[in-house]
């Protein structure tokens, strides 16, 4: 997965973002190789992953996505390998790699999410 540079921020407050302000909520935003799927796990955690999946990561596909009949599980169309919302990691091959995360910080006072890397 390529490498780019990533610093967003973004206040869940907003209502671009509504999906974001219950634990378990999510939603893709703009940046990284072929995007960034945003999970919040729990009230002050978030994790980020870049939708490029990892397996034959240099052919062209569309973006890893999460599943709409089990919302823990993100697919990659091109393989049809699957990943963990929770942390990134393979649950079903032919993928043998995690997908790319990114760094989070969340500020509860302000409601700022940052992701970089």
């Amino acid at each position: 997965v390529p490498d780019v540079p990533v610093e967003k921020s973004i206040n869940i407050n907003l209502p671009l973002y509504t999906s974001l302000q219950g634990v378990s909520g999510w939603i893709y935003i703009d940046g990284g190789s072929r995007g960034i799927l945003v999970y919040r796990a729990s009230l002050d955690e978030f994790v980020a992953f870049d939708r490029h999946g990892t397996y034959n990561a240099y052919e062209e596909c569309d973006p890893v996505y999460v599943d709409s009949n089990n919302v823990f599980n993100v697919i990659d169309p091109c393989s049809a390998s699957t990943y963990s919302i929770l942390d990134g990691t393979v649950t079903n091959g032919p993928a043998e790699y995690p997908l790319k995360q990114y760094k989070t910080q969340f500020s509860s006072g302000t409601n700022q999410l940052r992701i970089y890397n």
